[in-house]
């Protein structure tokens, strides 16, 4: 292998952070509070470059400018392969995500056999809570989030959803608040407890970002067992449709009058985040345990600034969300504790550090070492000790994207390149040692430079309108593209043809990673069974339901159609039927009955079906009685719903 990580003699660092840590609360490990921006640019808050004076964010800027920002932090180029690897500590490749849509289908989902960020802390001792977007997989019950390590969870599935509503639709317009003529639409909003039960919630109608603000008030208030808190907190902001209370667009229109209509929506949800954010900090103050407390902060790729018609800002970055430029991938982030010492509060911290690298810090802070089983060992770096001393970071590889047939053919044919509809589905690898970063392939739509995000006319510096227009194309198909990132942040100038060595280097690293890919798990993003279930109850929930039969598991689904599932079954339908009423009908000795969040004891005979109805009383007590006349007389019926 030719390369990877700086591991250095930690005695020094080691000395600093047992004297820390034994002037702090050195009887309780410190909590750790991880909020996830969705979409926001890498310029869209003043404290990255002092360039953007209209973001009204004084609890985030606050926070930052008091703690250390961090200069070369990475994440995948979109919402949910960048969420599972820092749920997982993993590459993307190394798990089978490459695009959103992997997490939704039939085949969808983290991997099981992946233990997650909040099962290291459980194991650890902490309280584990989360509130927010998922996109983590839900077909089966034991994707979703209080089956993955959390006591607590409420929030949403999917990519998107209506920021007051919660509605999301599968097809048309999918953040449509009322879903009025959208098939398979539904609200998106689970909410599970440390009983590991995970349902519909009966909160949406309140905007987002308060509804989830409340219920970390709530946790932190509650908190009282003595357990320190991790909190993963994926707000919705500002991904589309960038909505926000009234109040902060009328701020907005007032005194920024000239102020482009999507740059108005833009910050004025940012400043709607930032007001939960700051009551977060103020409860954790108010409750005494803000001096111990990690408030870690990321953008899960970077801005969008064109793939779904927004207009977030990465300058001076190239490109945006979709793509492998610089702008979908170096995202905006910053770490604050008052565990820093401080000669290390108010800087900014040049070393590389990547969204897998969350899993392993955070399990360094809770003292205990990150579950590594799984087809593929850890591939993040605890970075605890280079953010207490600044030193140099124990990262030197940041790998975009390998370059391998699972992904993509290695070829990038004229149609693949030509259009803007291709941002979703680029060709290409890419990667970074030291300063050198390497494409290879069509690094995606968008792929400009973009003003600064005051005025759509306003004036912008010579060199970066001349990498501005789209006509500047860089297709690293034809040959690689090479960049020194330490003088060409912006990634003009092609530097290839004068170090072929490097060229050669970073390629074969790149083929020798994308040996280890796995093949993508593309499914279709509409699932018959996923819409049957979503129409039926009105909320999305797991819509895939699992029984072993003869020591086989076997996927169940829903449809109006009957099937007898032969041998003895351990069922897991207890999901479904907290949504609908549901009754077991079985040639056995007893009957299950399940509805309405109760179920009664079981033992399933050797041949059963499960059906359900829709929530009507009179269909769920006929069914019910039907269900009882059928074992008691030892026969089937033909009738129901059945997950099979």
């Amino acid at each position: 292998m030719a390369f990877v990580l700086r591991r250095e003699s930690v005695l020094g660092r080691a000395i600093v952070v047992l004297v820390l840590v034994a002037s702090t609360q050195a009887a309780q490990k410190p909590h750790i509070v991880h909020v996830v921006g969705d979409d926001i640019g890498h310029n869209d808050f003043n404290f990255t470059y002092g360039t953007n004076d209209v973001t009204y964010a004084p609890n985030l800027e606050a926070l930052a400018t008091s703690g250390i920002v961090l200069s070369h932090f990475y994440t995948f180029k979109l919402c949910a392969p960048s969420r599972a690897m820092m749920m997982t500590g993993r590459y993307t490749f190394h798990f089978g995500y490459y695009d959103n849509v992997d997490a939704s289908g039939p085949e969808g989902g983290v991997m099981l056999n992946y233990t997650l960020t909040p099962g290291d802390m459980k194991r650890a001792g902490y309280s584990t809570h989360g509130a927010g977007k998922w996109h983590c997989g839900f077909r089966i019950k034991e994707q979703t989030p209080t089956f993955r390590g959390f006591d607590s969870w409420v929030g949403y599935m999917h990519a998107e959803e209506n920021y007051f509503t919660q509605m999301f639709g599968a097809a048309n317009n999918p953040t449509d608040s009322t879903c009025e003529g959208n098939a398979c639409c539904g609200v998106d909003l689970l909410q599970g407890d440390a009983a590991n039960v995970i349902g519909p919630s009966k909160l949406n109608g309140t905007y987002s970002t308060y509804l989830y603000t409340q219920r970390v008030l709530d946790i932190i208030g509650n908190a009282t067992d003595g357990n320190s808190l991790y909190m993963y907190l994926p707000f919705q902001n500002v991904h589309g449709p960038t909505e926000a209370p009234p109040f902060y667009s009328k701020h907005y229109q007032k005194n920024f009058p000239d102020l482009p209509e999507y740059r108005l929506r833009i910050s004025a949800c940012l400043s709607a985040f930032d007001e939960g954010i700051g009551k977060i900090t103020d409860a954790l103050k108010n409750a005494g345990m803000w001096e111990n407390t990690v408030f870690f902060f990321n953008s899960d790729n970077g801005g969008d600034v064109g793939g779904s018609g927004n207009g977030m800002n990465n300058y001076p970055l190239r490109g945006g969300k979709w793509s492998h430029w610089e702008g979908g991938t170096r995202v905006v982030a910053f770490v604050h504790s008052e565990l820093f010492p401080q000669h290390r509060r108010g800087t900014h911290w040049d070393g590389l550090m990547m969204s897998v690298d969350l899993r392993p810090t955070f399990a360094r802070l809770g003292g205990v070492e990150p579950d590594n089983s799984g087809p593929f060992p850890l591939d993040g770096v605890d970075m605890w000790d280079a953010l207490m001393d600044g030193s140099a970071s124990p990262r030197n590889e940041i790998v975009y994207q390998v370059w391998h047939s699972p992904y993509c053919n290695k070829t990038c044919e004229p149609l693949n390149i030509g259009t803007k509809v291709s941002h979703v589905t680029n060709c290409a690898g890419a990667i970074r040692q030291g300063n050198y970063k390497l494409a290879v392939g069509f690094p995606g739509w968008p792929q400009e430079v973009h003003a600064l995000p005051r005025f759509e006319n306003e004036t912008v510096p010579e060199a970066v309108l001349n990498r501005s227009t789209p006509t500047n194309t860089l297709r690293c198909n034809e040959s690689p593209c090479l960049f020194d990132l330490s003088t060409d942040v912006s990634e003009s100038n092609n530097i290839a043809e004068q170090n072929p060595d490097i060229v050669s280097k970073l390629l074969a690293r790149l083929e020798e990673l994308g040996s280890e890919g796995l093949p993508r798990r593309f499914t279709p993003r509409t699932d018959p069974r996923m819409c049957s279930a979503v129409e039926r109850t009105g909320y999305w929930v797991p819509y895939v339901y699992t029984c072993l039969v003869s020591g086989v598991r076997c996927s169940q689904r829903v449809g109006w159609r009957k099937n007898i599932v032969s041998g003895s079954c351990g069922m897991e339908w207890d999901s479904l039927c907290h949504t609908v009423p549901c009754v077991v009908l079985c040639r056995g000795s007893v009957v299950m009955l399940l509805g309405a969040r109760r179920a009664l004891p079981v033992s399933v005979g050797l041949e059963c079906s499960l059906y359900t109805s829709k929530p009507h009383a009179w269909v769920s007590n006929s069914l019910v009685l039907v269900g009882i006349i059928a074992c008691i007389l030892r026969v089937s019926v033909d009738f129901g719903v059945c997950c099979t």
